[in-house]
């Protein structure tokens, strides 16, 4: 990891130490400007290997009701869960993990629930959360209607969480253009959730090298119709 990069995550760790507020809600947006810029000093190679062509995340998956008790509640007021969410769910999703107690949750959201390496309060946050708190389950979530799946690729490609889309719009064009457009959207969401969970894990070999793999990465699915979450097994 680069120096200013460590620099920054530990500063910003530093201040999330002191805090004890329940279900702690980060807007990712602003500081993951401040983590781009710093990209920008990393090697050549470092940046070639950022700019290969996306690889296609798998298709071989099913959608399945999320059981009861996933995960049990620790009867106490201890974080245990990460939950990375999109801004425009409408903040509903995670009351479906109703036998939880509220700050057993750590809630971080931005557009279309990304997990980008490139976004500083996303990495701090999980930095903090598995090395301070040691959280054992991160979640992404994605939901049914999301507005950057059904937002013009082409128009909005030069925004950096909407050309992720069009990267994986593109990676899985064909299997994609023989669904309707309902159930393309909505296979769309699903394989971005894919796409963040190996972010997840990929972030976690930097951030956390050392307890990566104490950590269950999951992936949800809301459907705000039902109020309901489903969750994606990989086969």
């Amino acid at each position: 990891m680069s120096s200013p990069l460590r620099a920054s995550l530990i500063t910003l760790r530093t201040g999330f130490i002191n805090s004890t507020k329940p279900r702690i809600h980060i807007s990712a947006a602003t500081m993951g400007q401040r983590l781009f810029s710093q990209l920008q000093t990393q090697s050549p190679q470092t940046q070639t290997q950022t700019q290969t062509t996306p690889s296609p995340v798998s298709s071989n998956y099913k959608v399945e009701p999320l059981p009861k008790n996933l995960i049990p509640s620790l009867g106490q007021s201890k974080q245990q869960i990460l939950w990375l969410g999109c801004s425009d769910s409408g903040y509903e999703e995670t009351t479906t993990l109703n036998n939880l107690l509220q700050d057993e949750m750590i809630v971080v959201r931005n557009w279309g629930n990304m997990a980008l390496s490139t976004d500083l309060a996303w990495a701090s946050a999980v930095q903090h959360a598995v090395d301070v708190l040691e959280v054992k389950h991160i979640i992404v979530c994605g939901h049914y209607g999301c507005g950057i799946v059904k937002s013009d690729p082409v128009t909005n490609a030069s925004y950096p969480w909407q050309k992720k889309i069009s990267n994986l719009l593109s990676t899985h064009q064909h299997e994609l253009e023989s669904l309707a457009d309902n159930d393309r959207n909505r296979h769309l969401v699903e394989l971005n959730v894919i796409k963040q969970m190996e972010s997840v894990r990929d972030l976690l070999d930097v951030v956390s090298p050392g307890k990566n793999r104490r950590v269950n990465v999951h992936g949800f699915i809301y459907d705000r119709k039902g109020h309901s979450t489903d969750r994606i097994v990989l086969n």
